[in-house]
């Protein structure tokens, strides 16, 4: 079982959506706790970093995964439209 944390800023990201959608996603992102390999809405994003992203209807949790210390940190949380802009 996977230990979760989160990043400071993921409280502000929460901020910005309702509170019916915030339950869904932190919902969703417990579920992260027991593993990656069974959600079909998690894939790891392309290119040559260690980011996966979770798609929660309209919204993403982007978030890394590190596999020797059993900890899943979740980056941002974000509508669709936004999430990828000024990601790294």
């Amino acid at each position: 079982m996977y230990k979760l944390e989160f990043k400071k800023s993921v409280k502000k990201d929460l901020r910005n959506i309702d509170k019916a959608r915030v339950k869904k996603i932190l919902r969703e992102v417990e579920i992260l706790k027991n593993g990656i390999d069974s959600n079909d809405n998690v894939i790891k994003l392309k290119g040559n970093n260690p980011y996966y992203r979770l798609r929660v209807g309209e919204y993403r949790v982007i978030f890394e995964k590190q596999d020797n210390i059993l900890v899943i940190t979740v980056i941002k949380i974000g509508h669709r439209r936004d999430i990828y802009q000024n990601f790294p």
